[in-house]
């Protein structure tokens, strides 16, 4: 019958009032914080009077595995925290009150952790943020710093600070060694209240002996932005002491200058203004002075013109040395409109000598230069004698004409050849490219074609090659094998012609050298025959036999052949072939057998778990008992026995019926309940 073992229970959620020592109990009603269902309990801490447990301690229940079921390292809501293989969990909340934020405290490691540092959240926070700690500590004396995105790391705390003036002159104060003064200057005060952490820096008043702040009064003074300027008719007659002299003046007269000659005109004085013919003229009228230009102006000297010049006429002469031009671009053509006609470009006149011309040649679409009889008020498309021009060029698609090899960084072109031999050849000379033996050349316009002269028997030149007679892989031809044939021999080929004519015969001591067309004898040795039929040779053994050398085969009964090895084979040898008392074991040297000898030299020893080991032949073996057995050996007897069970030794026992079922050597117990409560 089936065994059942049952201990005391309860559906409710109260933990039993006793049990006795080591007994255990289990409620099943829902279990939670506040009682004490789905647990179970075991009496322990000693007995009382009464035979009672004195505790009863909860030792485990569902209630607690609840909270133990879950992926370790995952935080679970209403569960335990169990970390991962790696002593880790993926969060960790802390908190969960209402209004106050989460704190984590770390307890001191004296006074039974009375005191403690904590990290405390804010009790509200507007939106969620992460701090993302440095991945290294800092230096001495840095501080943890945040980018504004959360990501922390160490920095450090500014000693120092740098103050500037009006004048951008600076002064660095080191604020760990020494203090920042606040010091009025003149018309300033400077008061510092500590309470409040402020420095105030204000003006004194101004007065007849002391520079300071002041206010201006209206009726005198304009003040825009902090600028005080007298007032338009800011100051009267009545403010001013009589009459202003011209002594009292910082300017009591002005200069009159004509850029090299100066005359001081003191106020009141007159000024004569005076022009010069072809020049400039000078009218004056109810005090008004115009100065003008007459209707022909000539300047005997420098004119300097500072803003635009606008010259209108038929013809502008320049007759000077040397005219400088700061205009980086001259725009001839100016104003022109409608398809472009006429060459434009630069005159140079050359006395005597025709003209020369650098521009463009509108007709020929052309930059050129050249000379000829035009002027620089020559028109339309002028006649020009194209002339030489030297310069550097560079450029890819510039078509140069008439270049001499002398402008030229690089005249003349290197030929080489295979040998490396080479010469240099001027642009402009002739380069002859004549074919040697087996090549031509010839050139049509501007194509060189370079061809090779069919190979005769009398000219070297390019050939193909028969496929029935020439193999040819990447140019490399080589004679066919078997690309001659008899008839493309002459006669016969005697020995001479051969670079071998001759094979040599050798027994690996004795050699001997047979030309082609002589004999070679195979001669039978023992146990061998030698036959010749249609130009075959062949070699066999004879039978071998007990007067004669021989080939044979092996009876598979008695021996074992692999790879021509023969061996005799285990149990080949079999009692009938052995002579009576042939196998004695005087015959037999002591230790002449050794294990090496032996197919099998050992025995494999082996547990239950197939756990084995070896041991060889005349080794020592040793079976010792465990727990509960006993080993004995008595001359070639090995005993093995088990040891009677008792309370403090494992061993074999019987069970009493009162107590035991046993099937099979299979042992139950029989019912026993723990009842309720």
């Amino acid at each position: 019958m089936a065994t059942v073992i049952q201990i005391k229970r309860s559906s409710g959620t109260s933990a039993p009032s006793t049990l006795k020592l080591g007994e255990i109990a289990y409620t099943y009603g829902a279990g939670s914080q506040g009682n004490n269902g789905d647990r179970l309990f075991i009496g322990e801490g000693g007995t009382g009077g009464d035979g009672n447990a004195n505790n009863v301690t909860v030792i485990g229940g569902q209630y607690f595995t609840d909270q133990l079921d879950h992926v370790q390292g995952t935080l679970t809501a209403s569960s335990a925290i169990l970390v991962d293989s790696n002593k880790a969990i993926d969060e960790l909340l802390i908190g969960n009150a209402t209004a106050t934020g989460g704190t984590i405290k770390f307890n001191e490691g004296t006074d039974n952790g009375a005191h403690f540092i904590a990290l405390k959240a804010p009790n509200n926070v507007g939106s969620s943020v992460t701090f993302t700690l440095p991945d290294s500590d800092g230096s001495s004396g840095q501080f943890l710093k945040t980018d504004g995105s959360g990501a922390l790391s160490f920095g450090n705390a500014g000693s120092t600070i740098t103050i500037a003036d009006d004048s951008s002159s600076t002064a660095t104060v080191d604020l760990s060694a020494s203090q920042l003064g606040f010091v009025g200057g003149t018309g300033i005060d400077t008061s510092v209240d500590d309470g409040n952490d402020t420095v105030t820096i204000s003006g004194s008043d101004a007065s007849t002996s002391a520079k300071g702040i002041a206010s201006f009064s209206s009726d005198n003074f304009a003040v825009s932005s902090g600028a005080v300027t007298i007032k338009n008719g800011g100051v009267n007659n009545d403010e001013l002491a009589g009459s202003i002299a011209n002594a009292k003046l910082a300017n009591s007269s002005i200069t009159v200058s004509d850029g090299s000659s100066t005359t001081d005109v003191a106020l009141g004085g007159t000024i004569t203004f005076s022009g010069t013919n072809n020049e400039v003229t000078v009218g004056e009228s109810s005090g008004t002075i115009t100065v003008s230009l007459p209707d022909d102006v000539t300047i005997g000297n420098d004119l300097v013109v500072t803003g635009d010049l606008t010259v209108n006429g038929d013809t502008t002469t320049v007759s000077t040395t040397n005219s400088l031009v700061k205009d980086q671009l001259i725009e001839l053509g100016n104003g022109r409109s409608g398809s472009a006609s006429g060459d434009a470009g630069l005159v140079i006149e050359r006395g005597d000598d025709s003209n020369a011309f650098i521009g463009y040649d509108e007709s020929a679409d052309v930059f050129t230069v050249g000379t000829d009889s035009f002027t620089g008020a020559s028109t339309g498309n002028l006649t020009i004698s194209v002339g030489e021009l030297v310069a550097n060029i560079d450029g890819s698609n510039s078509t140069v004409t008439n270049l001499p090899n002398s402008a030229l960084s690089n005249s003349s072109i290197t030929i080489g050849d295979e040998s490396s031999n080479t010469f240099d050849i001027n642009l402009g000379d002739e380069l002859s490219i004549i074919g040697g033996e087996g090549v031509d050349t010839t050139i049509t316009g501007n194509l060189l074609t370079i061809a090779g002269e069919d190979a005769t028997t009398s000219n070297k030149g390019i050939a193909s090659f028969a496929s029935a007679d020439f193999a040819v892989s990447s140019g490399e031809v080589t004679v066919k094998a078997g690309g001659i044939t008899n008839t493309q021999l002459a006669g016969s080929i005697a020995n001479a012609k051969l670079s071998n004519s001759s094979i040599t015969v050798t027994d690996g001591a004795t050699t001997t050298d047979i030309a082609l067309g002589g004999t070679v004898t195979f001669a039978a040795g023992e146990g061998i025959d030698v036959g010749e039929s249609s130009g075959t040779i062949t070699f066999s053994g004879e039978d071998a036999s007990t007067s004669n050398k021989g080939v044979a085969s092996f009876h598979s009964d008695n021996f074992a052949v692999s790879s021509g090895a023969v061996t005799i084979k285990d149990g080949g040898v079999v009692t009938a072939e052995l002579a009576n008392d042939a196998v004695t074991t005087a015959k037999i040297a002591n230790s002449a057998v050794t294990n090496a000898k032996l197919a099998s030299s050992s025995i494999t020893i082996g547990d239950e778990s197939s756990n084995t080991f070896d041991i060889s032949l005349g080794d020592e073996f040793s079976i010792i008992g465990g727990e509960g057995i006993d080993t004995t050996i008595v001359g070639n007897l090995l005993t093995i026995a088990g040891e009677d069970a008792t309370t403090s030794n494992k061993g074999i026992a019987s069970f009493s019926s009162d107590n035991f079922t046993v099937s099979s050597g299979a042992v139950t117990v029989t019912t026993i309940d723990g009842g309720t409560f």
